[in-house]
Order: C-alpha cells, then sequence, then structure tokens
C-alpha cells in the first residue's frame, strides 16, 4: 500500500499544482471602463470649475447648481464602486473627493474663492482624481 502512495504521490502532486494554477484568485475589482470614463469626466470638470473660479471669481449662488449635479455624480459613482466585489478602496477614494467637494462648497458658501485657493485645490482634486484612474488601469493590466 505505501508503495502504491509513494508511486502516486509525484503524479497526485502535479495533478494539485495544474488544478491552483487554474483557479485565479482576484484580490481586487475587475476593471470598469464606465468608472475610468467617469473619473475622467469629473476630474475635467473641476479642474474647469476652479480655473474659472480663480480667474473669474463668482459669488457662491451662482455657483451653487454646480456644486448640487457635480456631488451628485460622484455620489452615483461612488455607489457603482461600492456595488462591485472587492472595490473597497476605489469607494473609499471616491467618498473622499464626495466629502472635500462638501468642504470646498462650505468654504466658498462662507466668501469669496481667491485664485490662489482655487490652484490649491485645483491641484489637491486632480491628484485624488489621478489616484481614482491610477488604480482603476492598474486593474486592466492584471
Amino acid at each position: 500500500m505505501r508503495a502504491t502512495i509513494k508511486g502516486r504521490a509525484p503524479r497526485l502532486a502535479l495533478l494539485a499544482l495544474l488544478c491552483a494554477s487554474a483557479c485565479a484568485v482576484r484580490l481586487i475589482a475587475e476593471y470598469d471602463e464606465h468608472a475610468v470614463q467617469e473619473a475622467s469626466r469629473l476630474q475635467k470638470e473641476m479642474d474647469l470649475f476652479l480655473t474659472r473660479l480663480g480667474s473669474q471669481g463668482g459669488a457662491f449662488p451662482a455657483r451653487a447648481a454646480f456644486y448640487d449635479t457635480y456631488e451628485t455624480d460622484v455620489r452615483a459613482l461612488r455607489l457603482r464602486a461600492e456595488a462591485r466585489p472587492k472595490n473597497q478602496i476605489t469607494a473609499e477614494q471616491l467618498g473622499k473627493i464626495e466629502k472635500s467637494v462638501g468642504d470646498l462648497r462650505e468654504v466658498h458658501r462662507a466668501g469669496p474663492v481667491s485664485d490662489g485657493a482655487a490652484r490649491v485645490n485645483r491641484d489637491l482634486f486632480n491628484a485624488m482624481w489621478k489616484a481614482v484612474l491610477t488604480l482603476e488601469l492598474a486593474k486592466k493590466r492584471e
């Protein structure tokens, strides 16, 4: 009996190795083309908004509709990310962007946003969107 098991052991080990290599383990969500398109669009919109806000100024009431629409779009993208399995990192990043939009809204509501503050915020939002896009594009290469 021992001789039979010893003779089969290498074949069983090889079979187990082949079976294990056929099973792909995903530690993170799959690539989402829609998320990349939406993140790119939202990054451009915020960049343009802050560029204009810095150069042209603008009282909050005239710009309030932007915040409503933008927050809704970010929230929808976050919800989509949360609905996908193993996508917690992307959802968390989008949650931080959502919070930052709310913070910017409150600063703007309190008074005009200076050109310098608009530039700093633009750089911060671009960095956050870059993180979202970098992660999503890295998923594509897996």
